[in-house]
């Protein structure tokens, strides 16, 4: 959370390097393989209200 604090609290940018580290932040405890990394698979993000949902799914391009 410093992190995002820090880039509102300094206007920074919201550029590619960014995201990928609050990407990396965020997915370092729940799948360190994929941290910092760009999906290698077309994936469906579904909302529902009470979650999100990522489906690994063949989807045209």
């Amino acid at each position: 959370m410093d992190y995002v604090e820090d880039i509102v609290d300094k206007n920074i940018d919201i550029t590619e390097s960014v995201i990928k580290n609050l990407h990396y932040i965020i997915l370092k405890t729940i799948n360190n393989e994929n941290a910092e990394r760009y999906r290698n698979v077309n994936v469906l993000i579904y909302f529902d209200l009470l979650s999100v949902k990522v489906l690994n799914r063949n989807l045209p391009d």
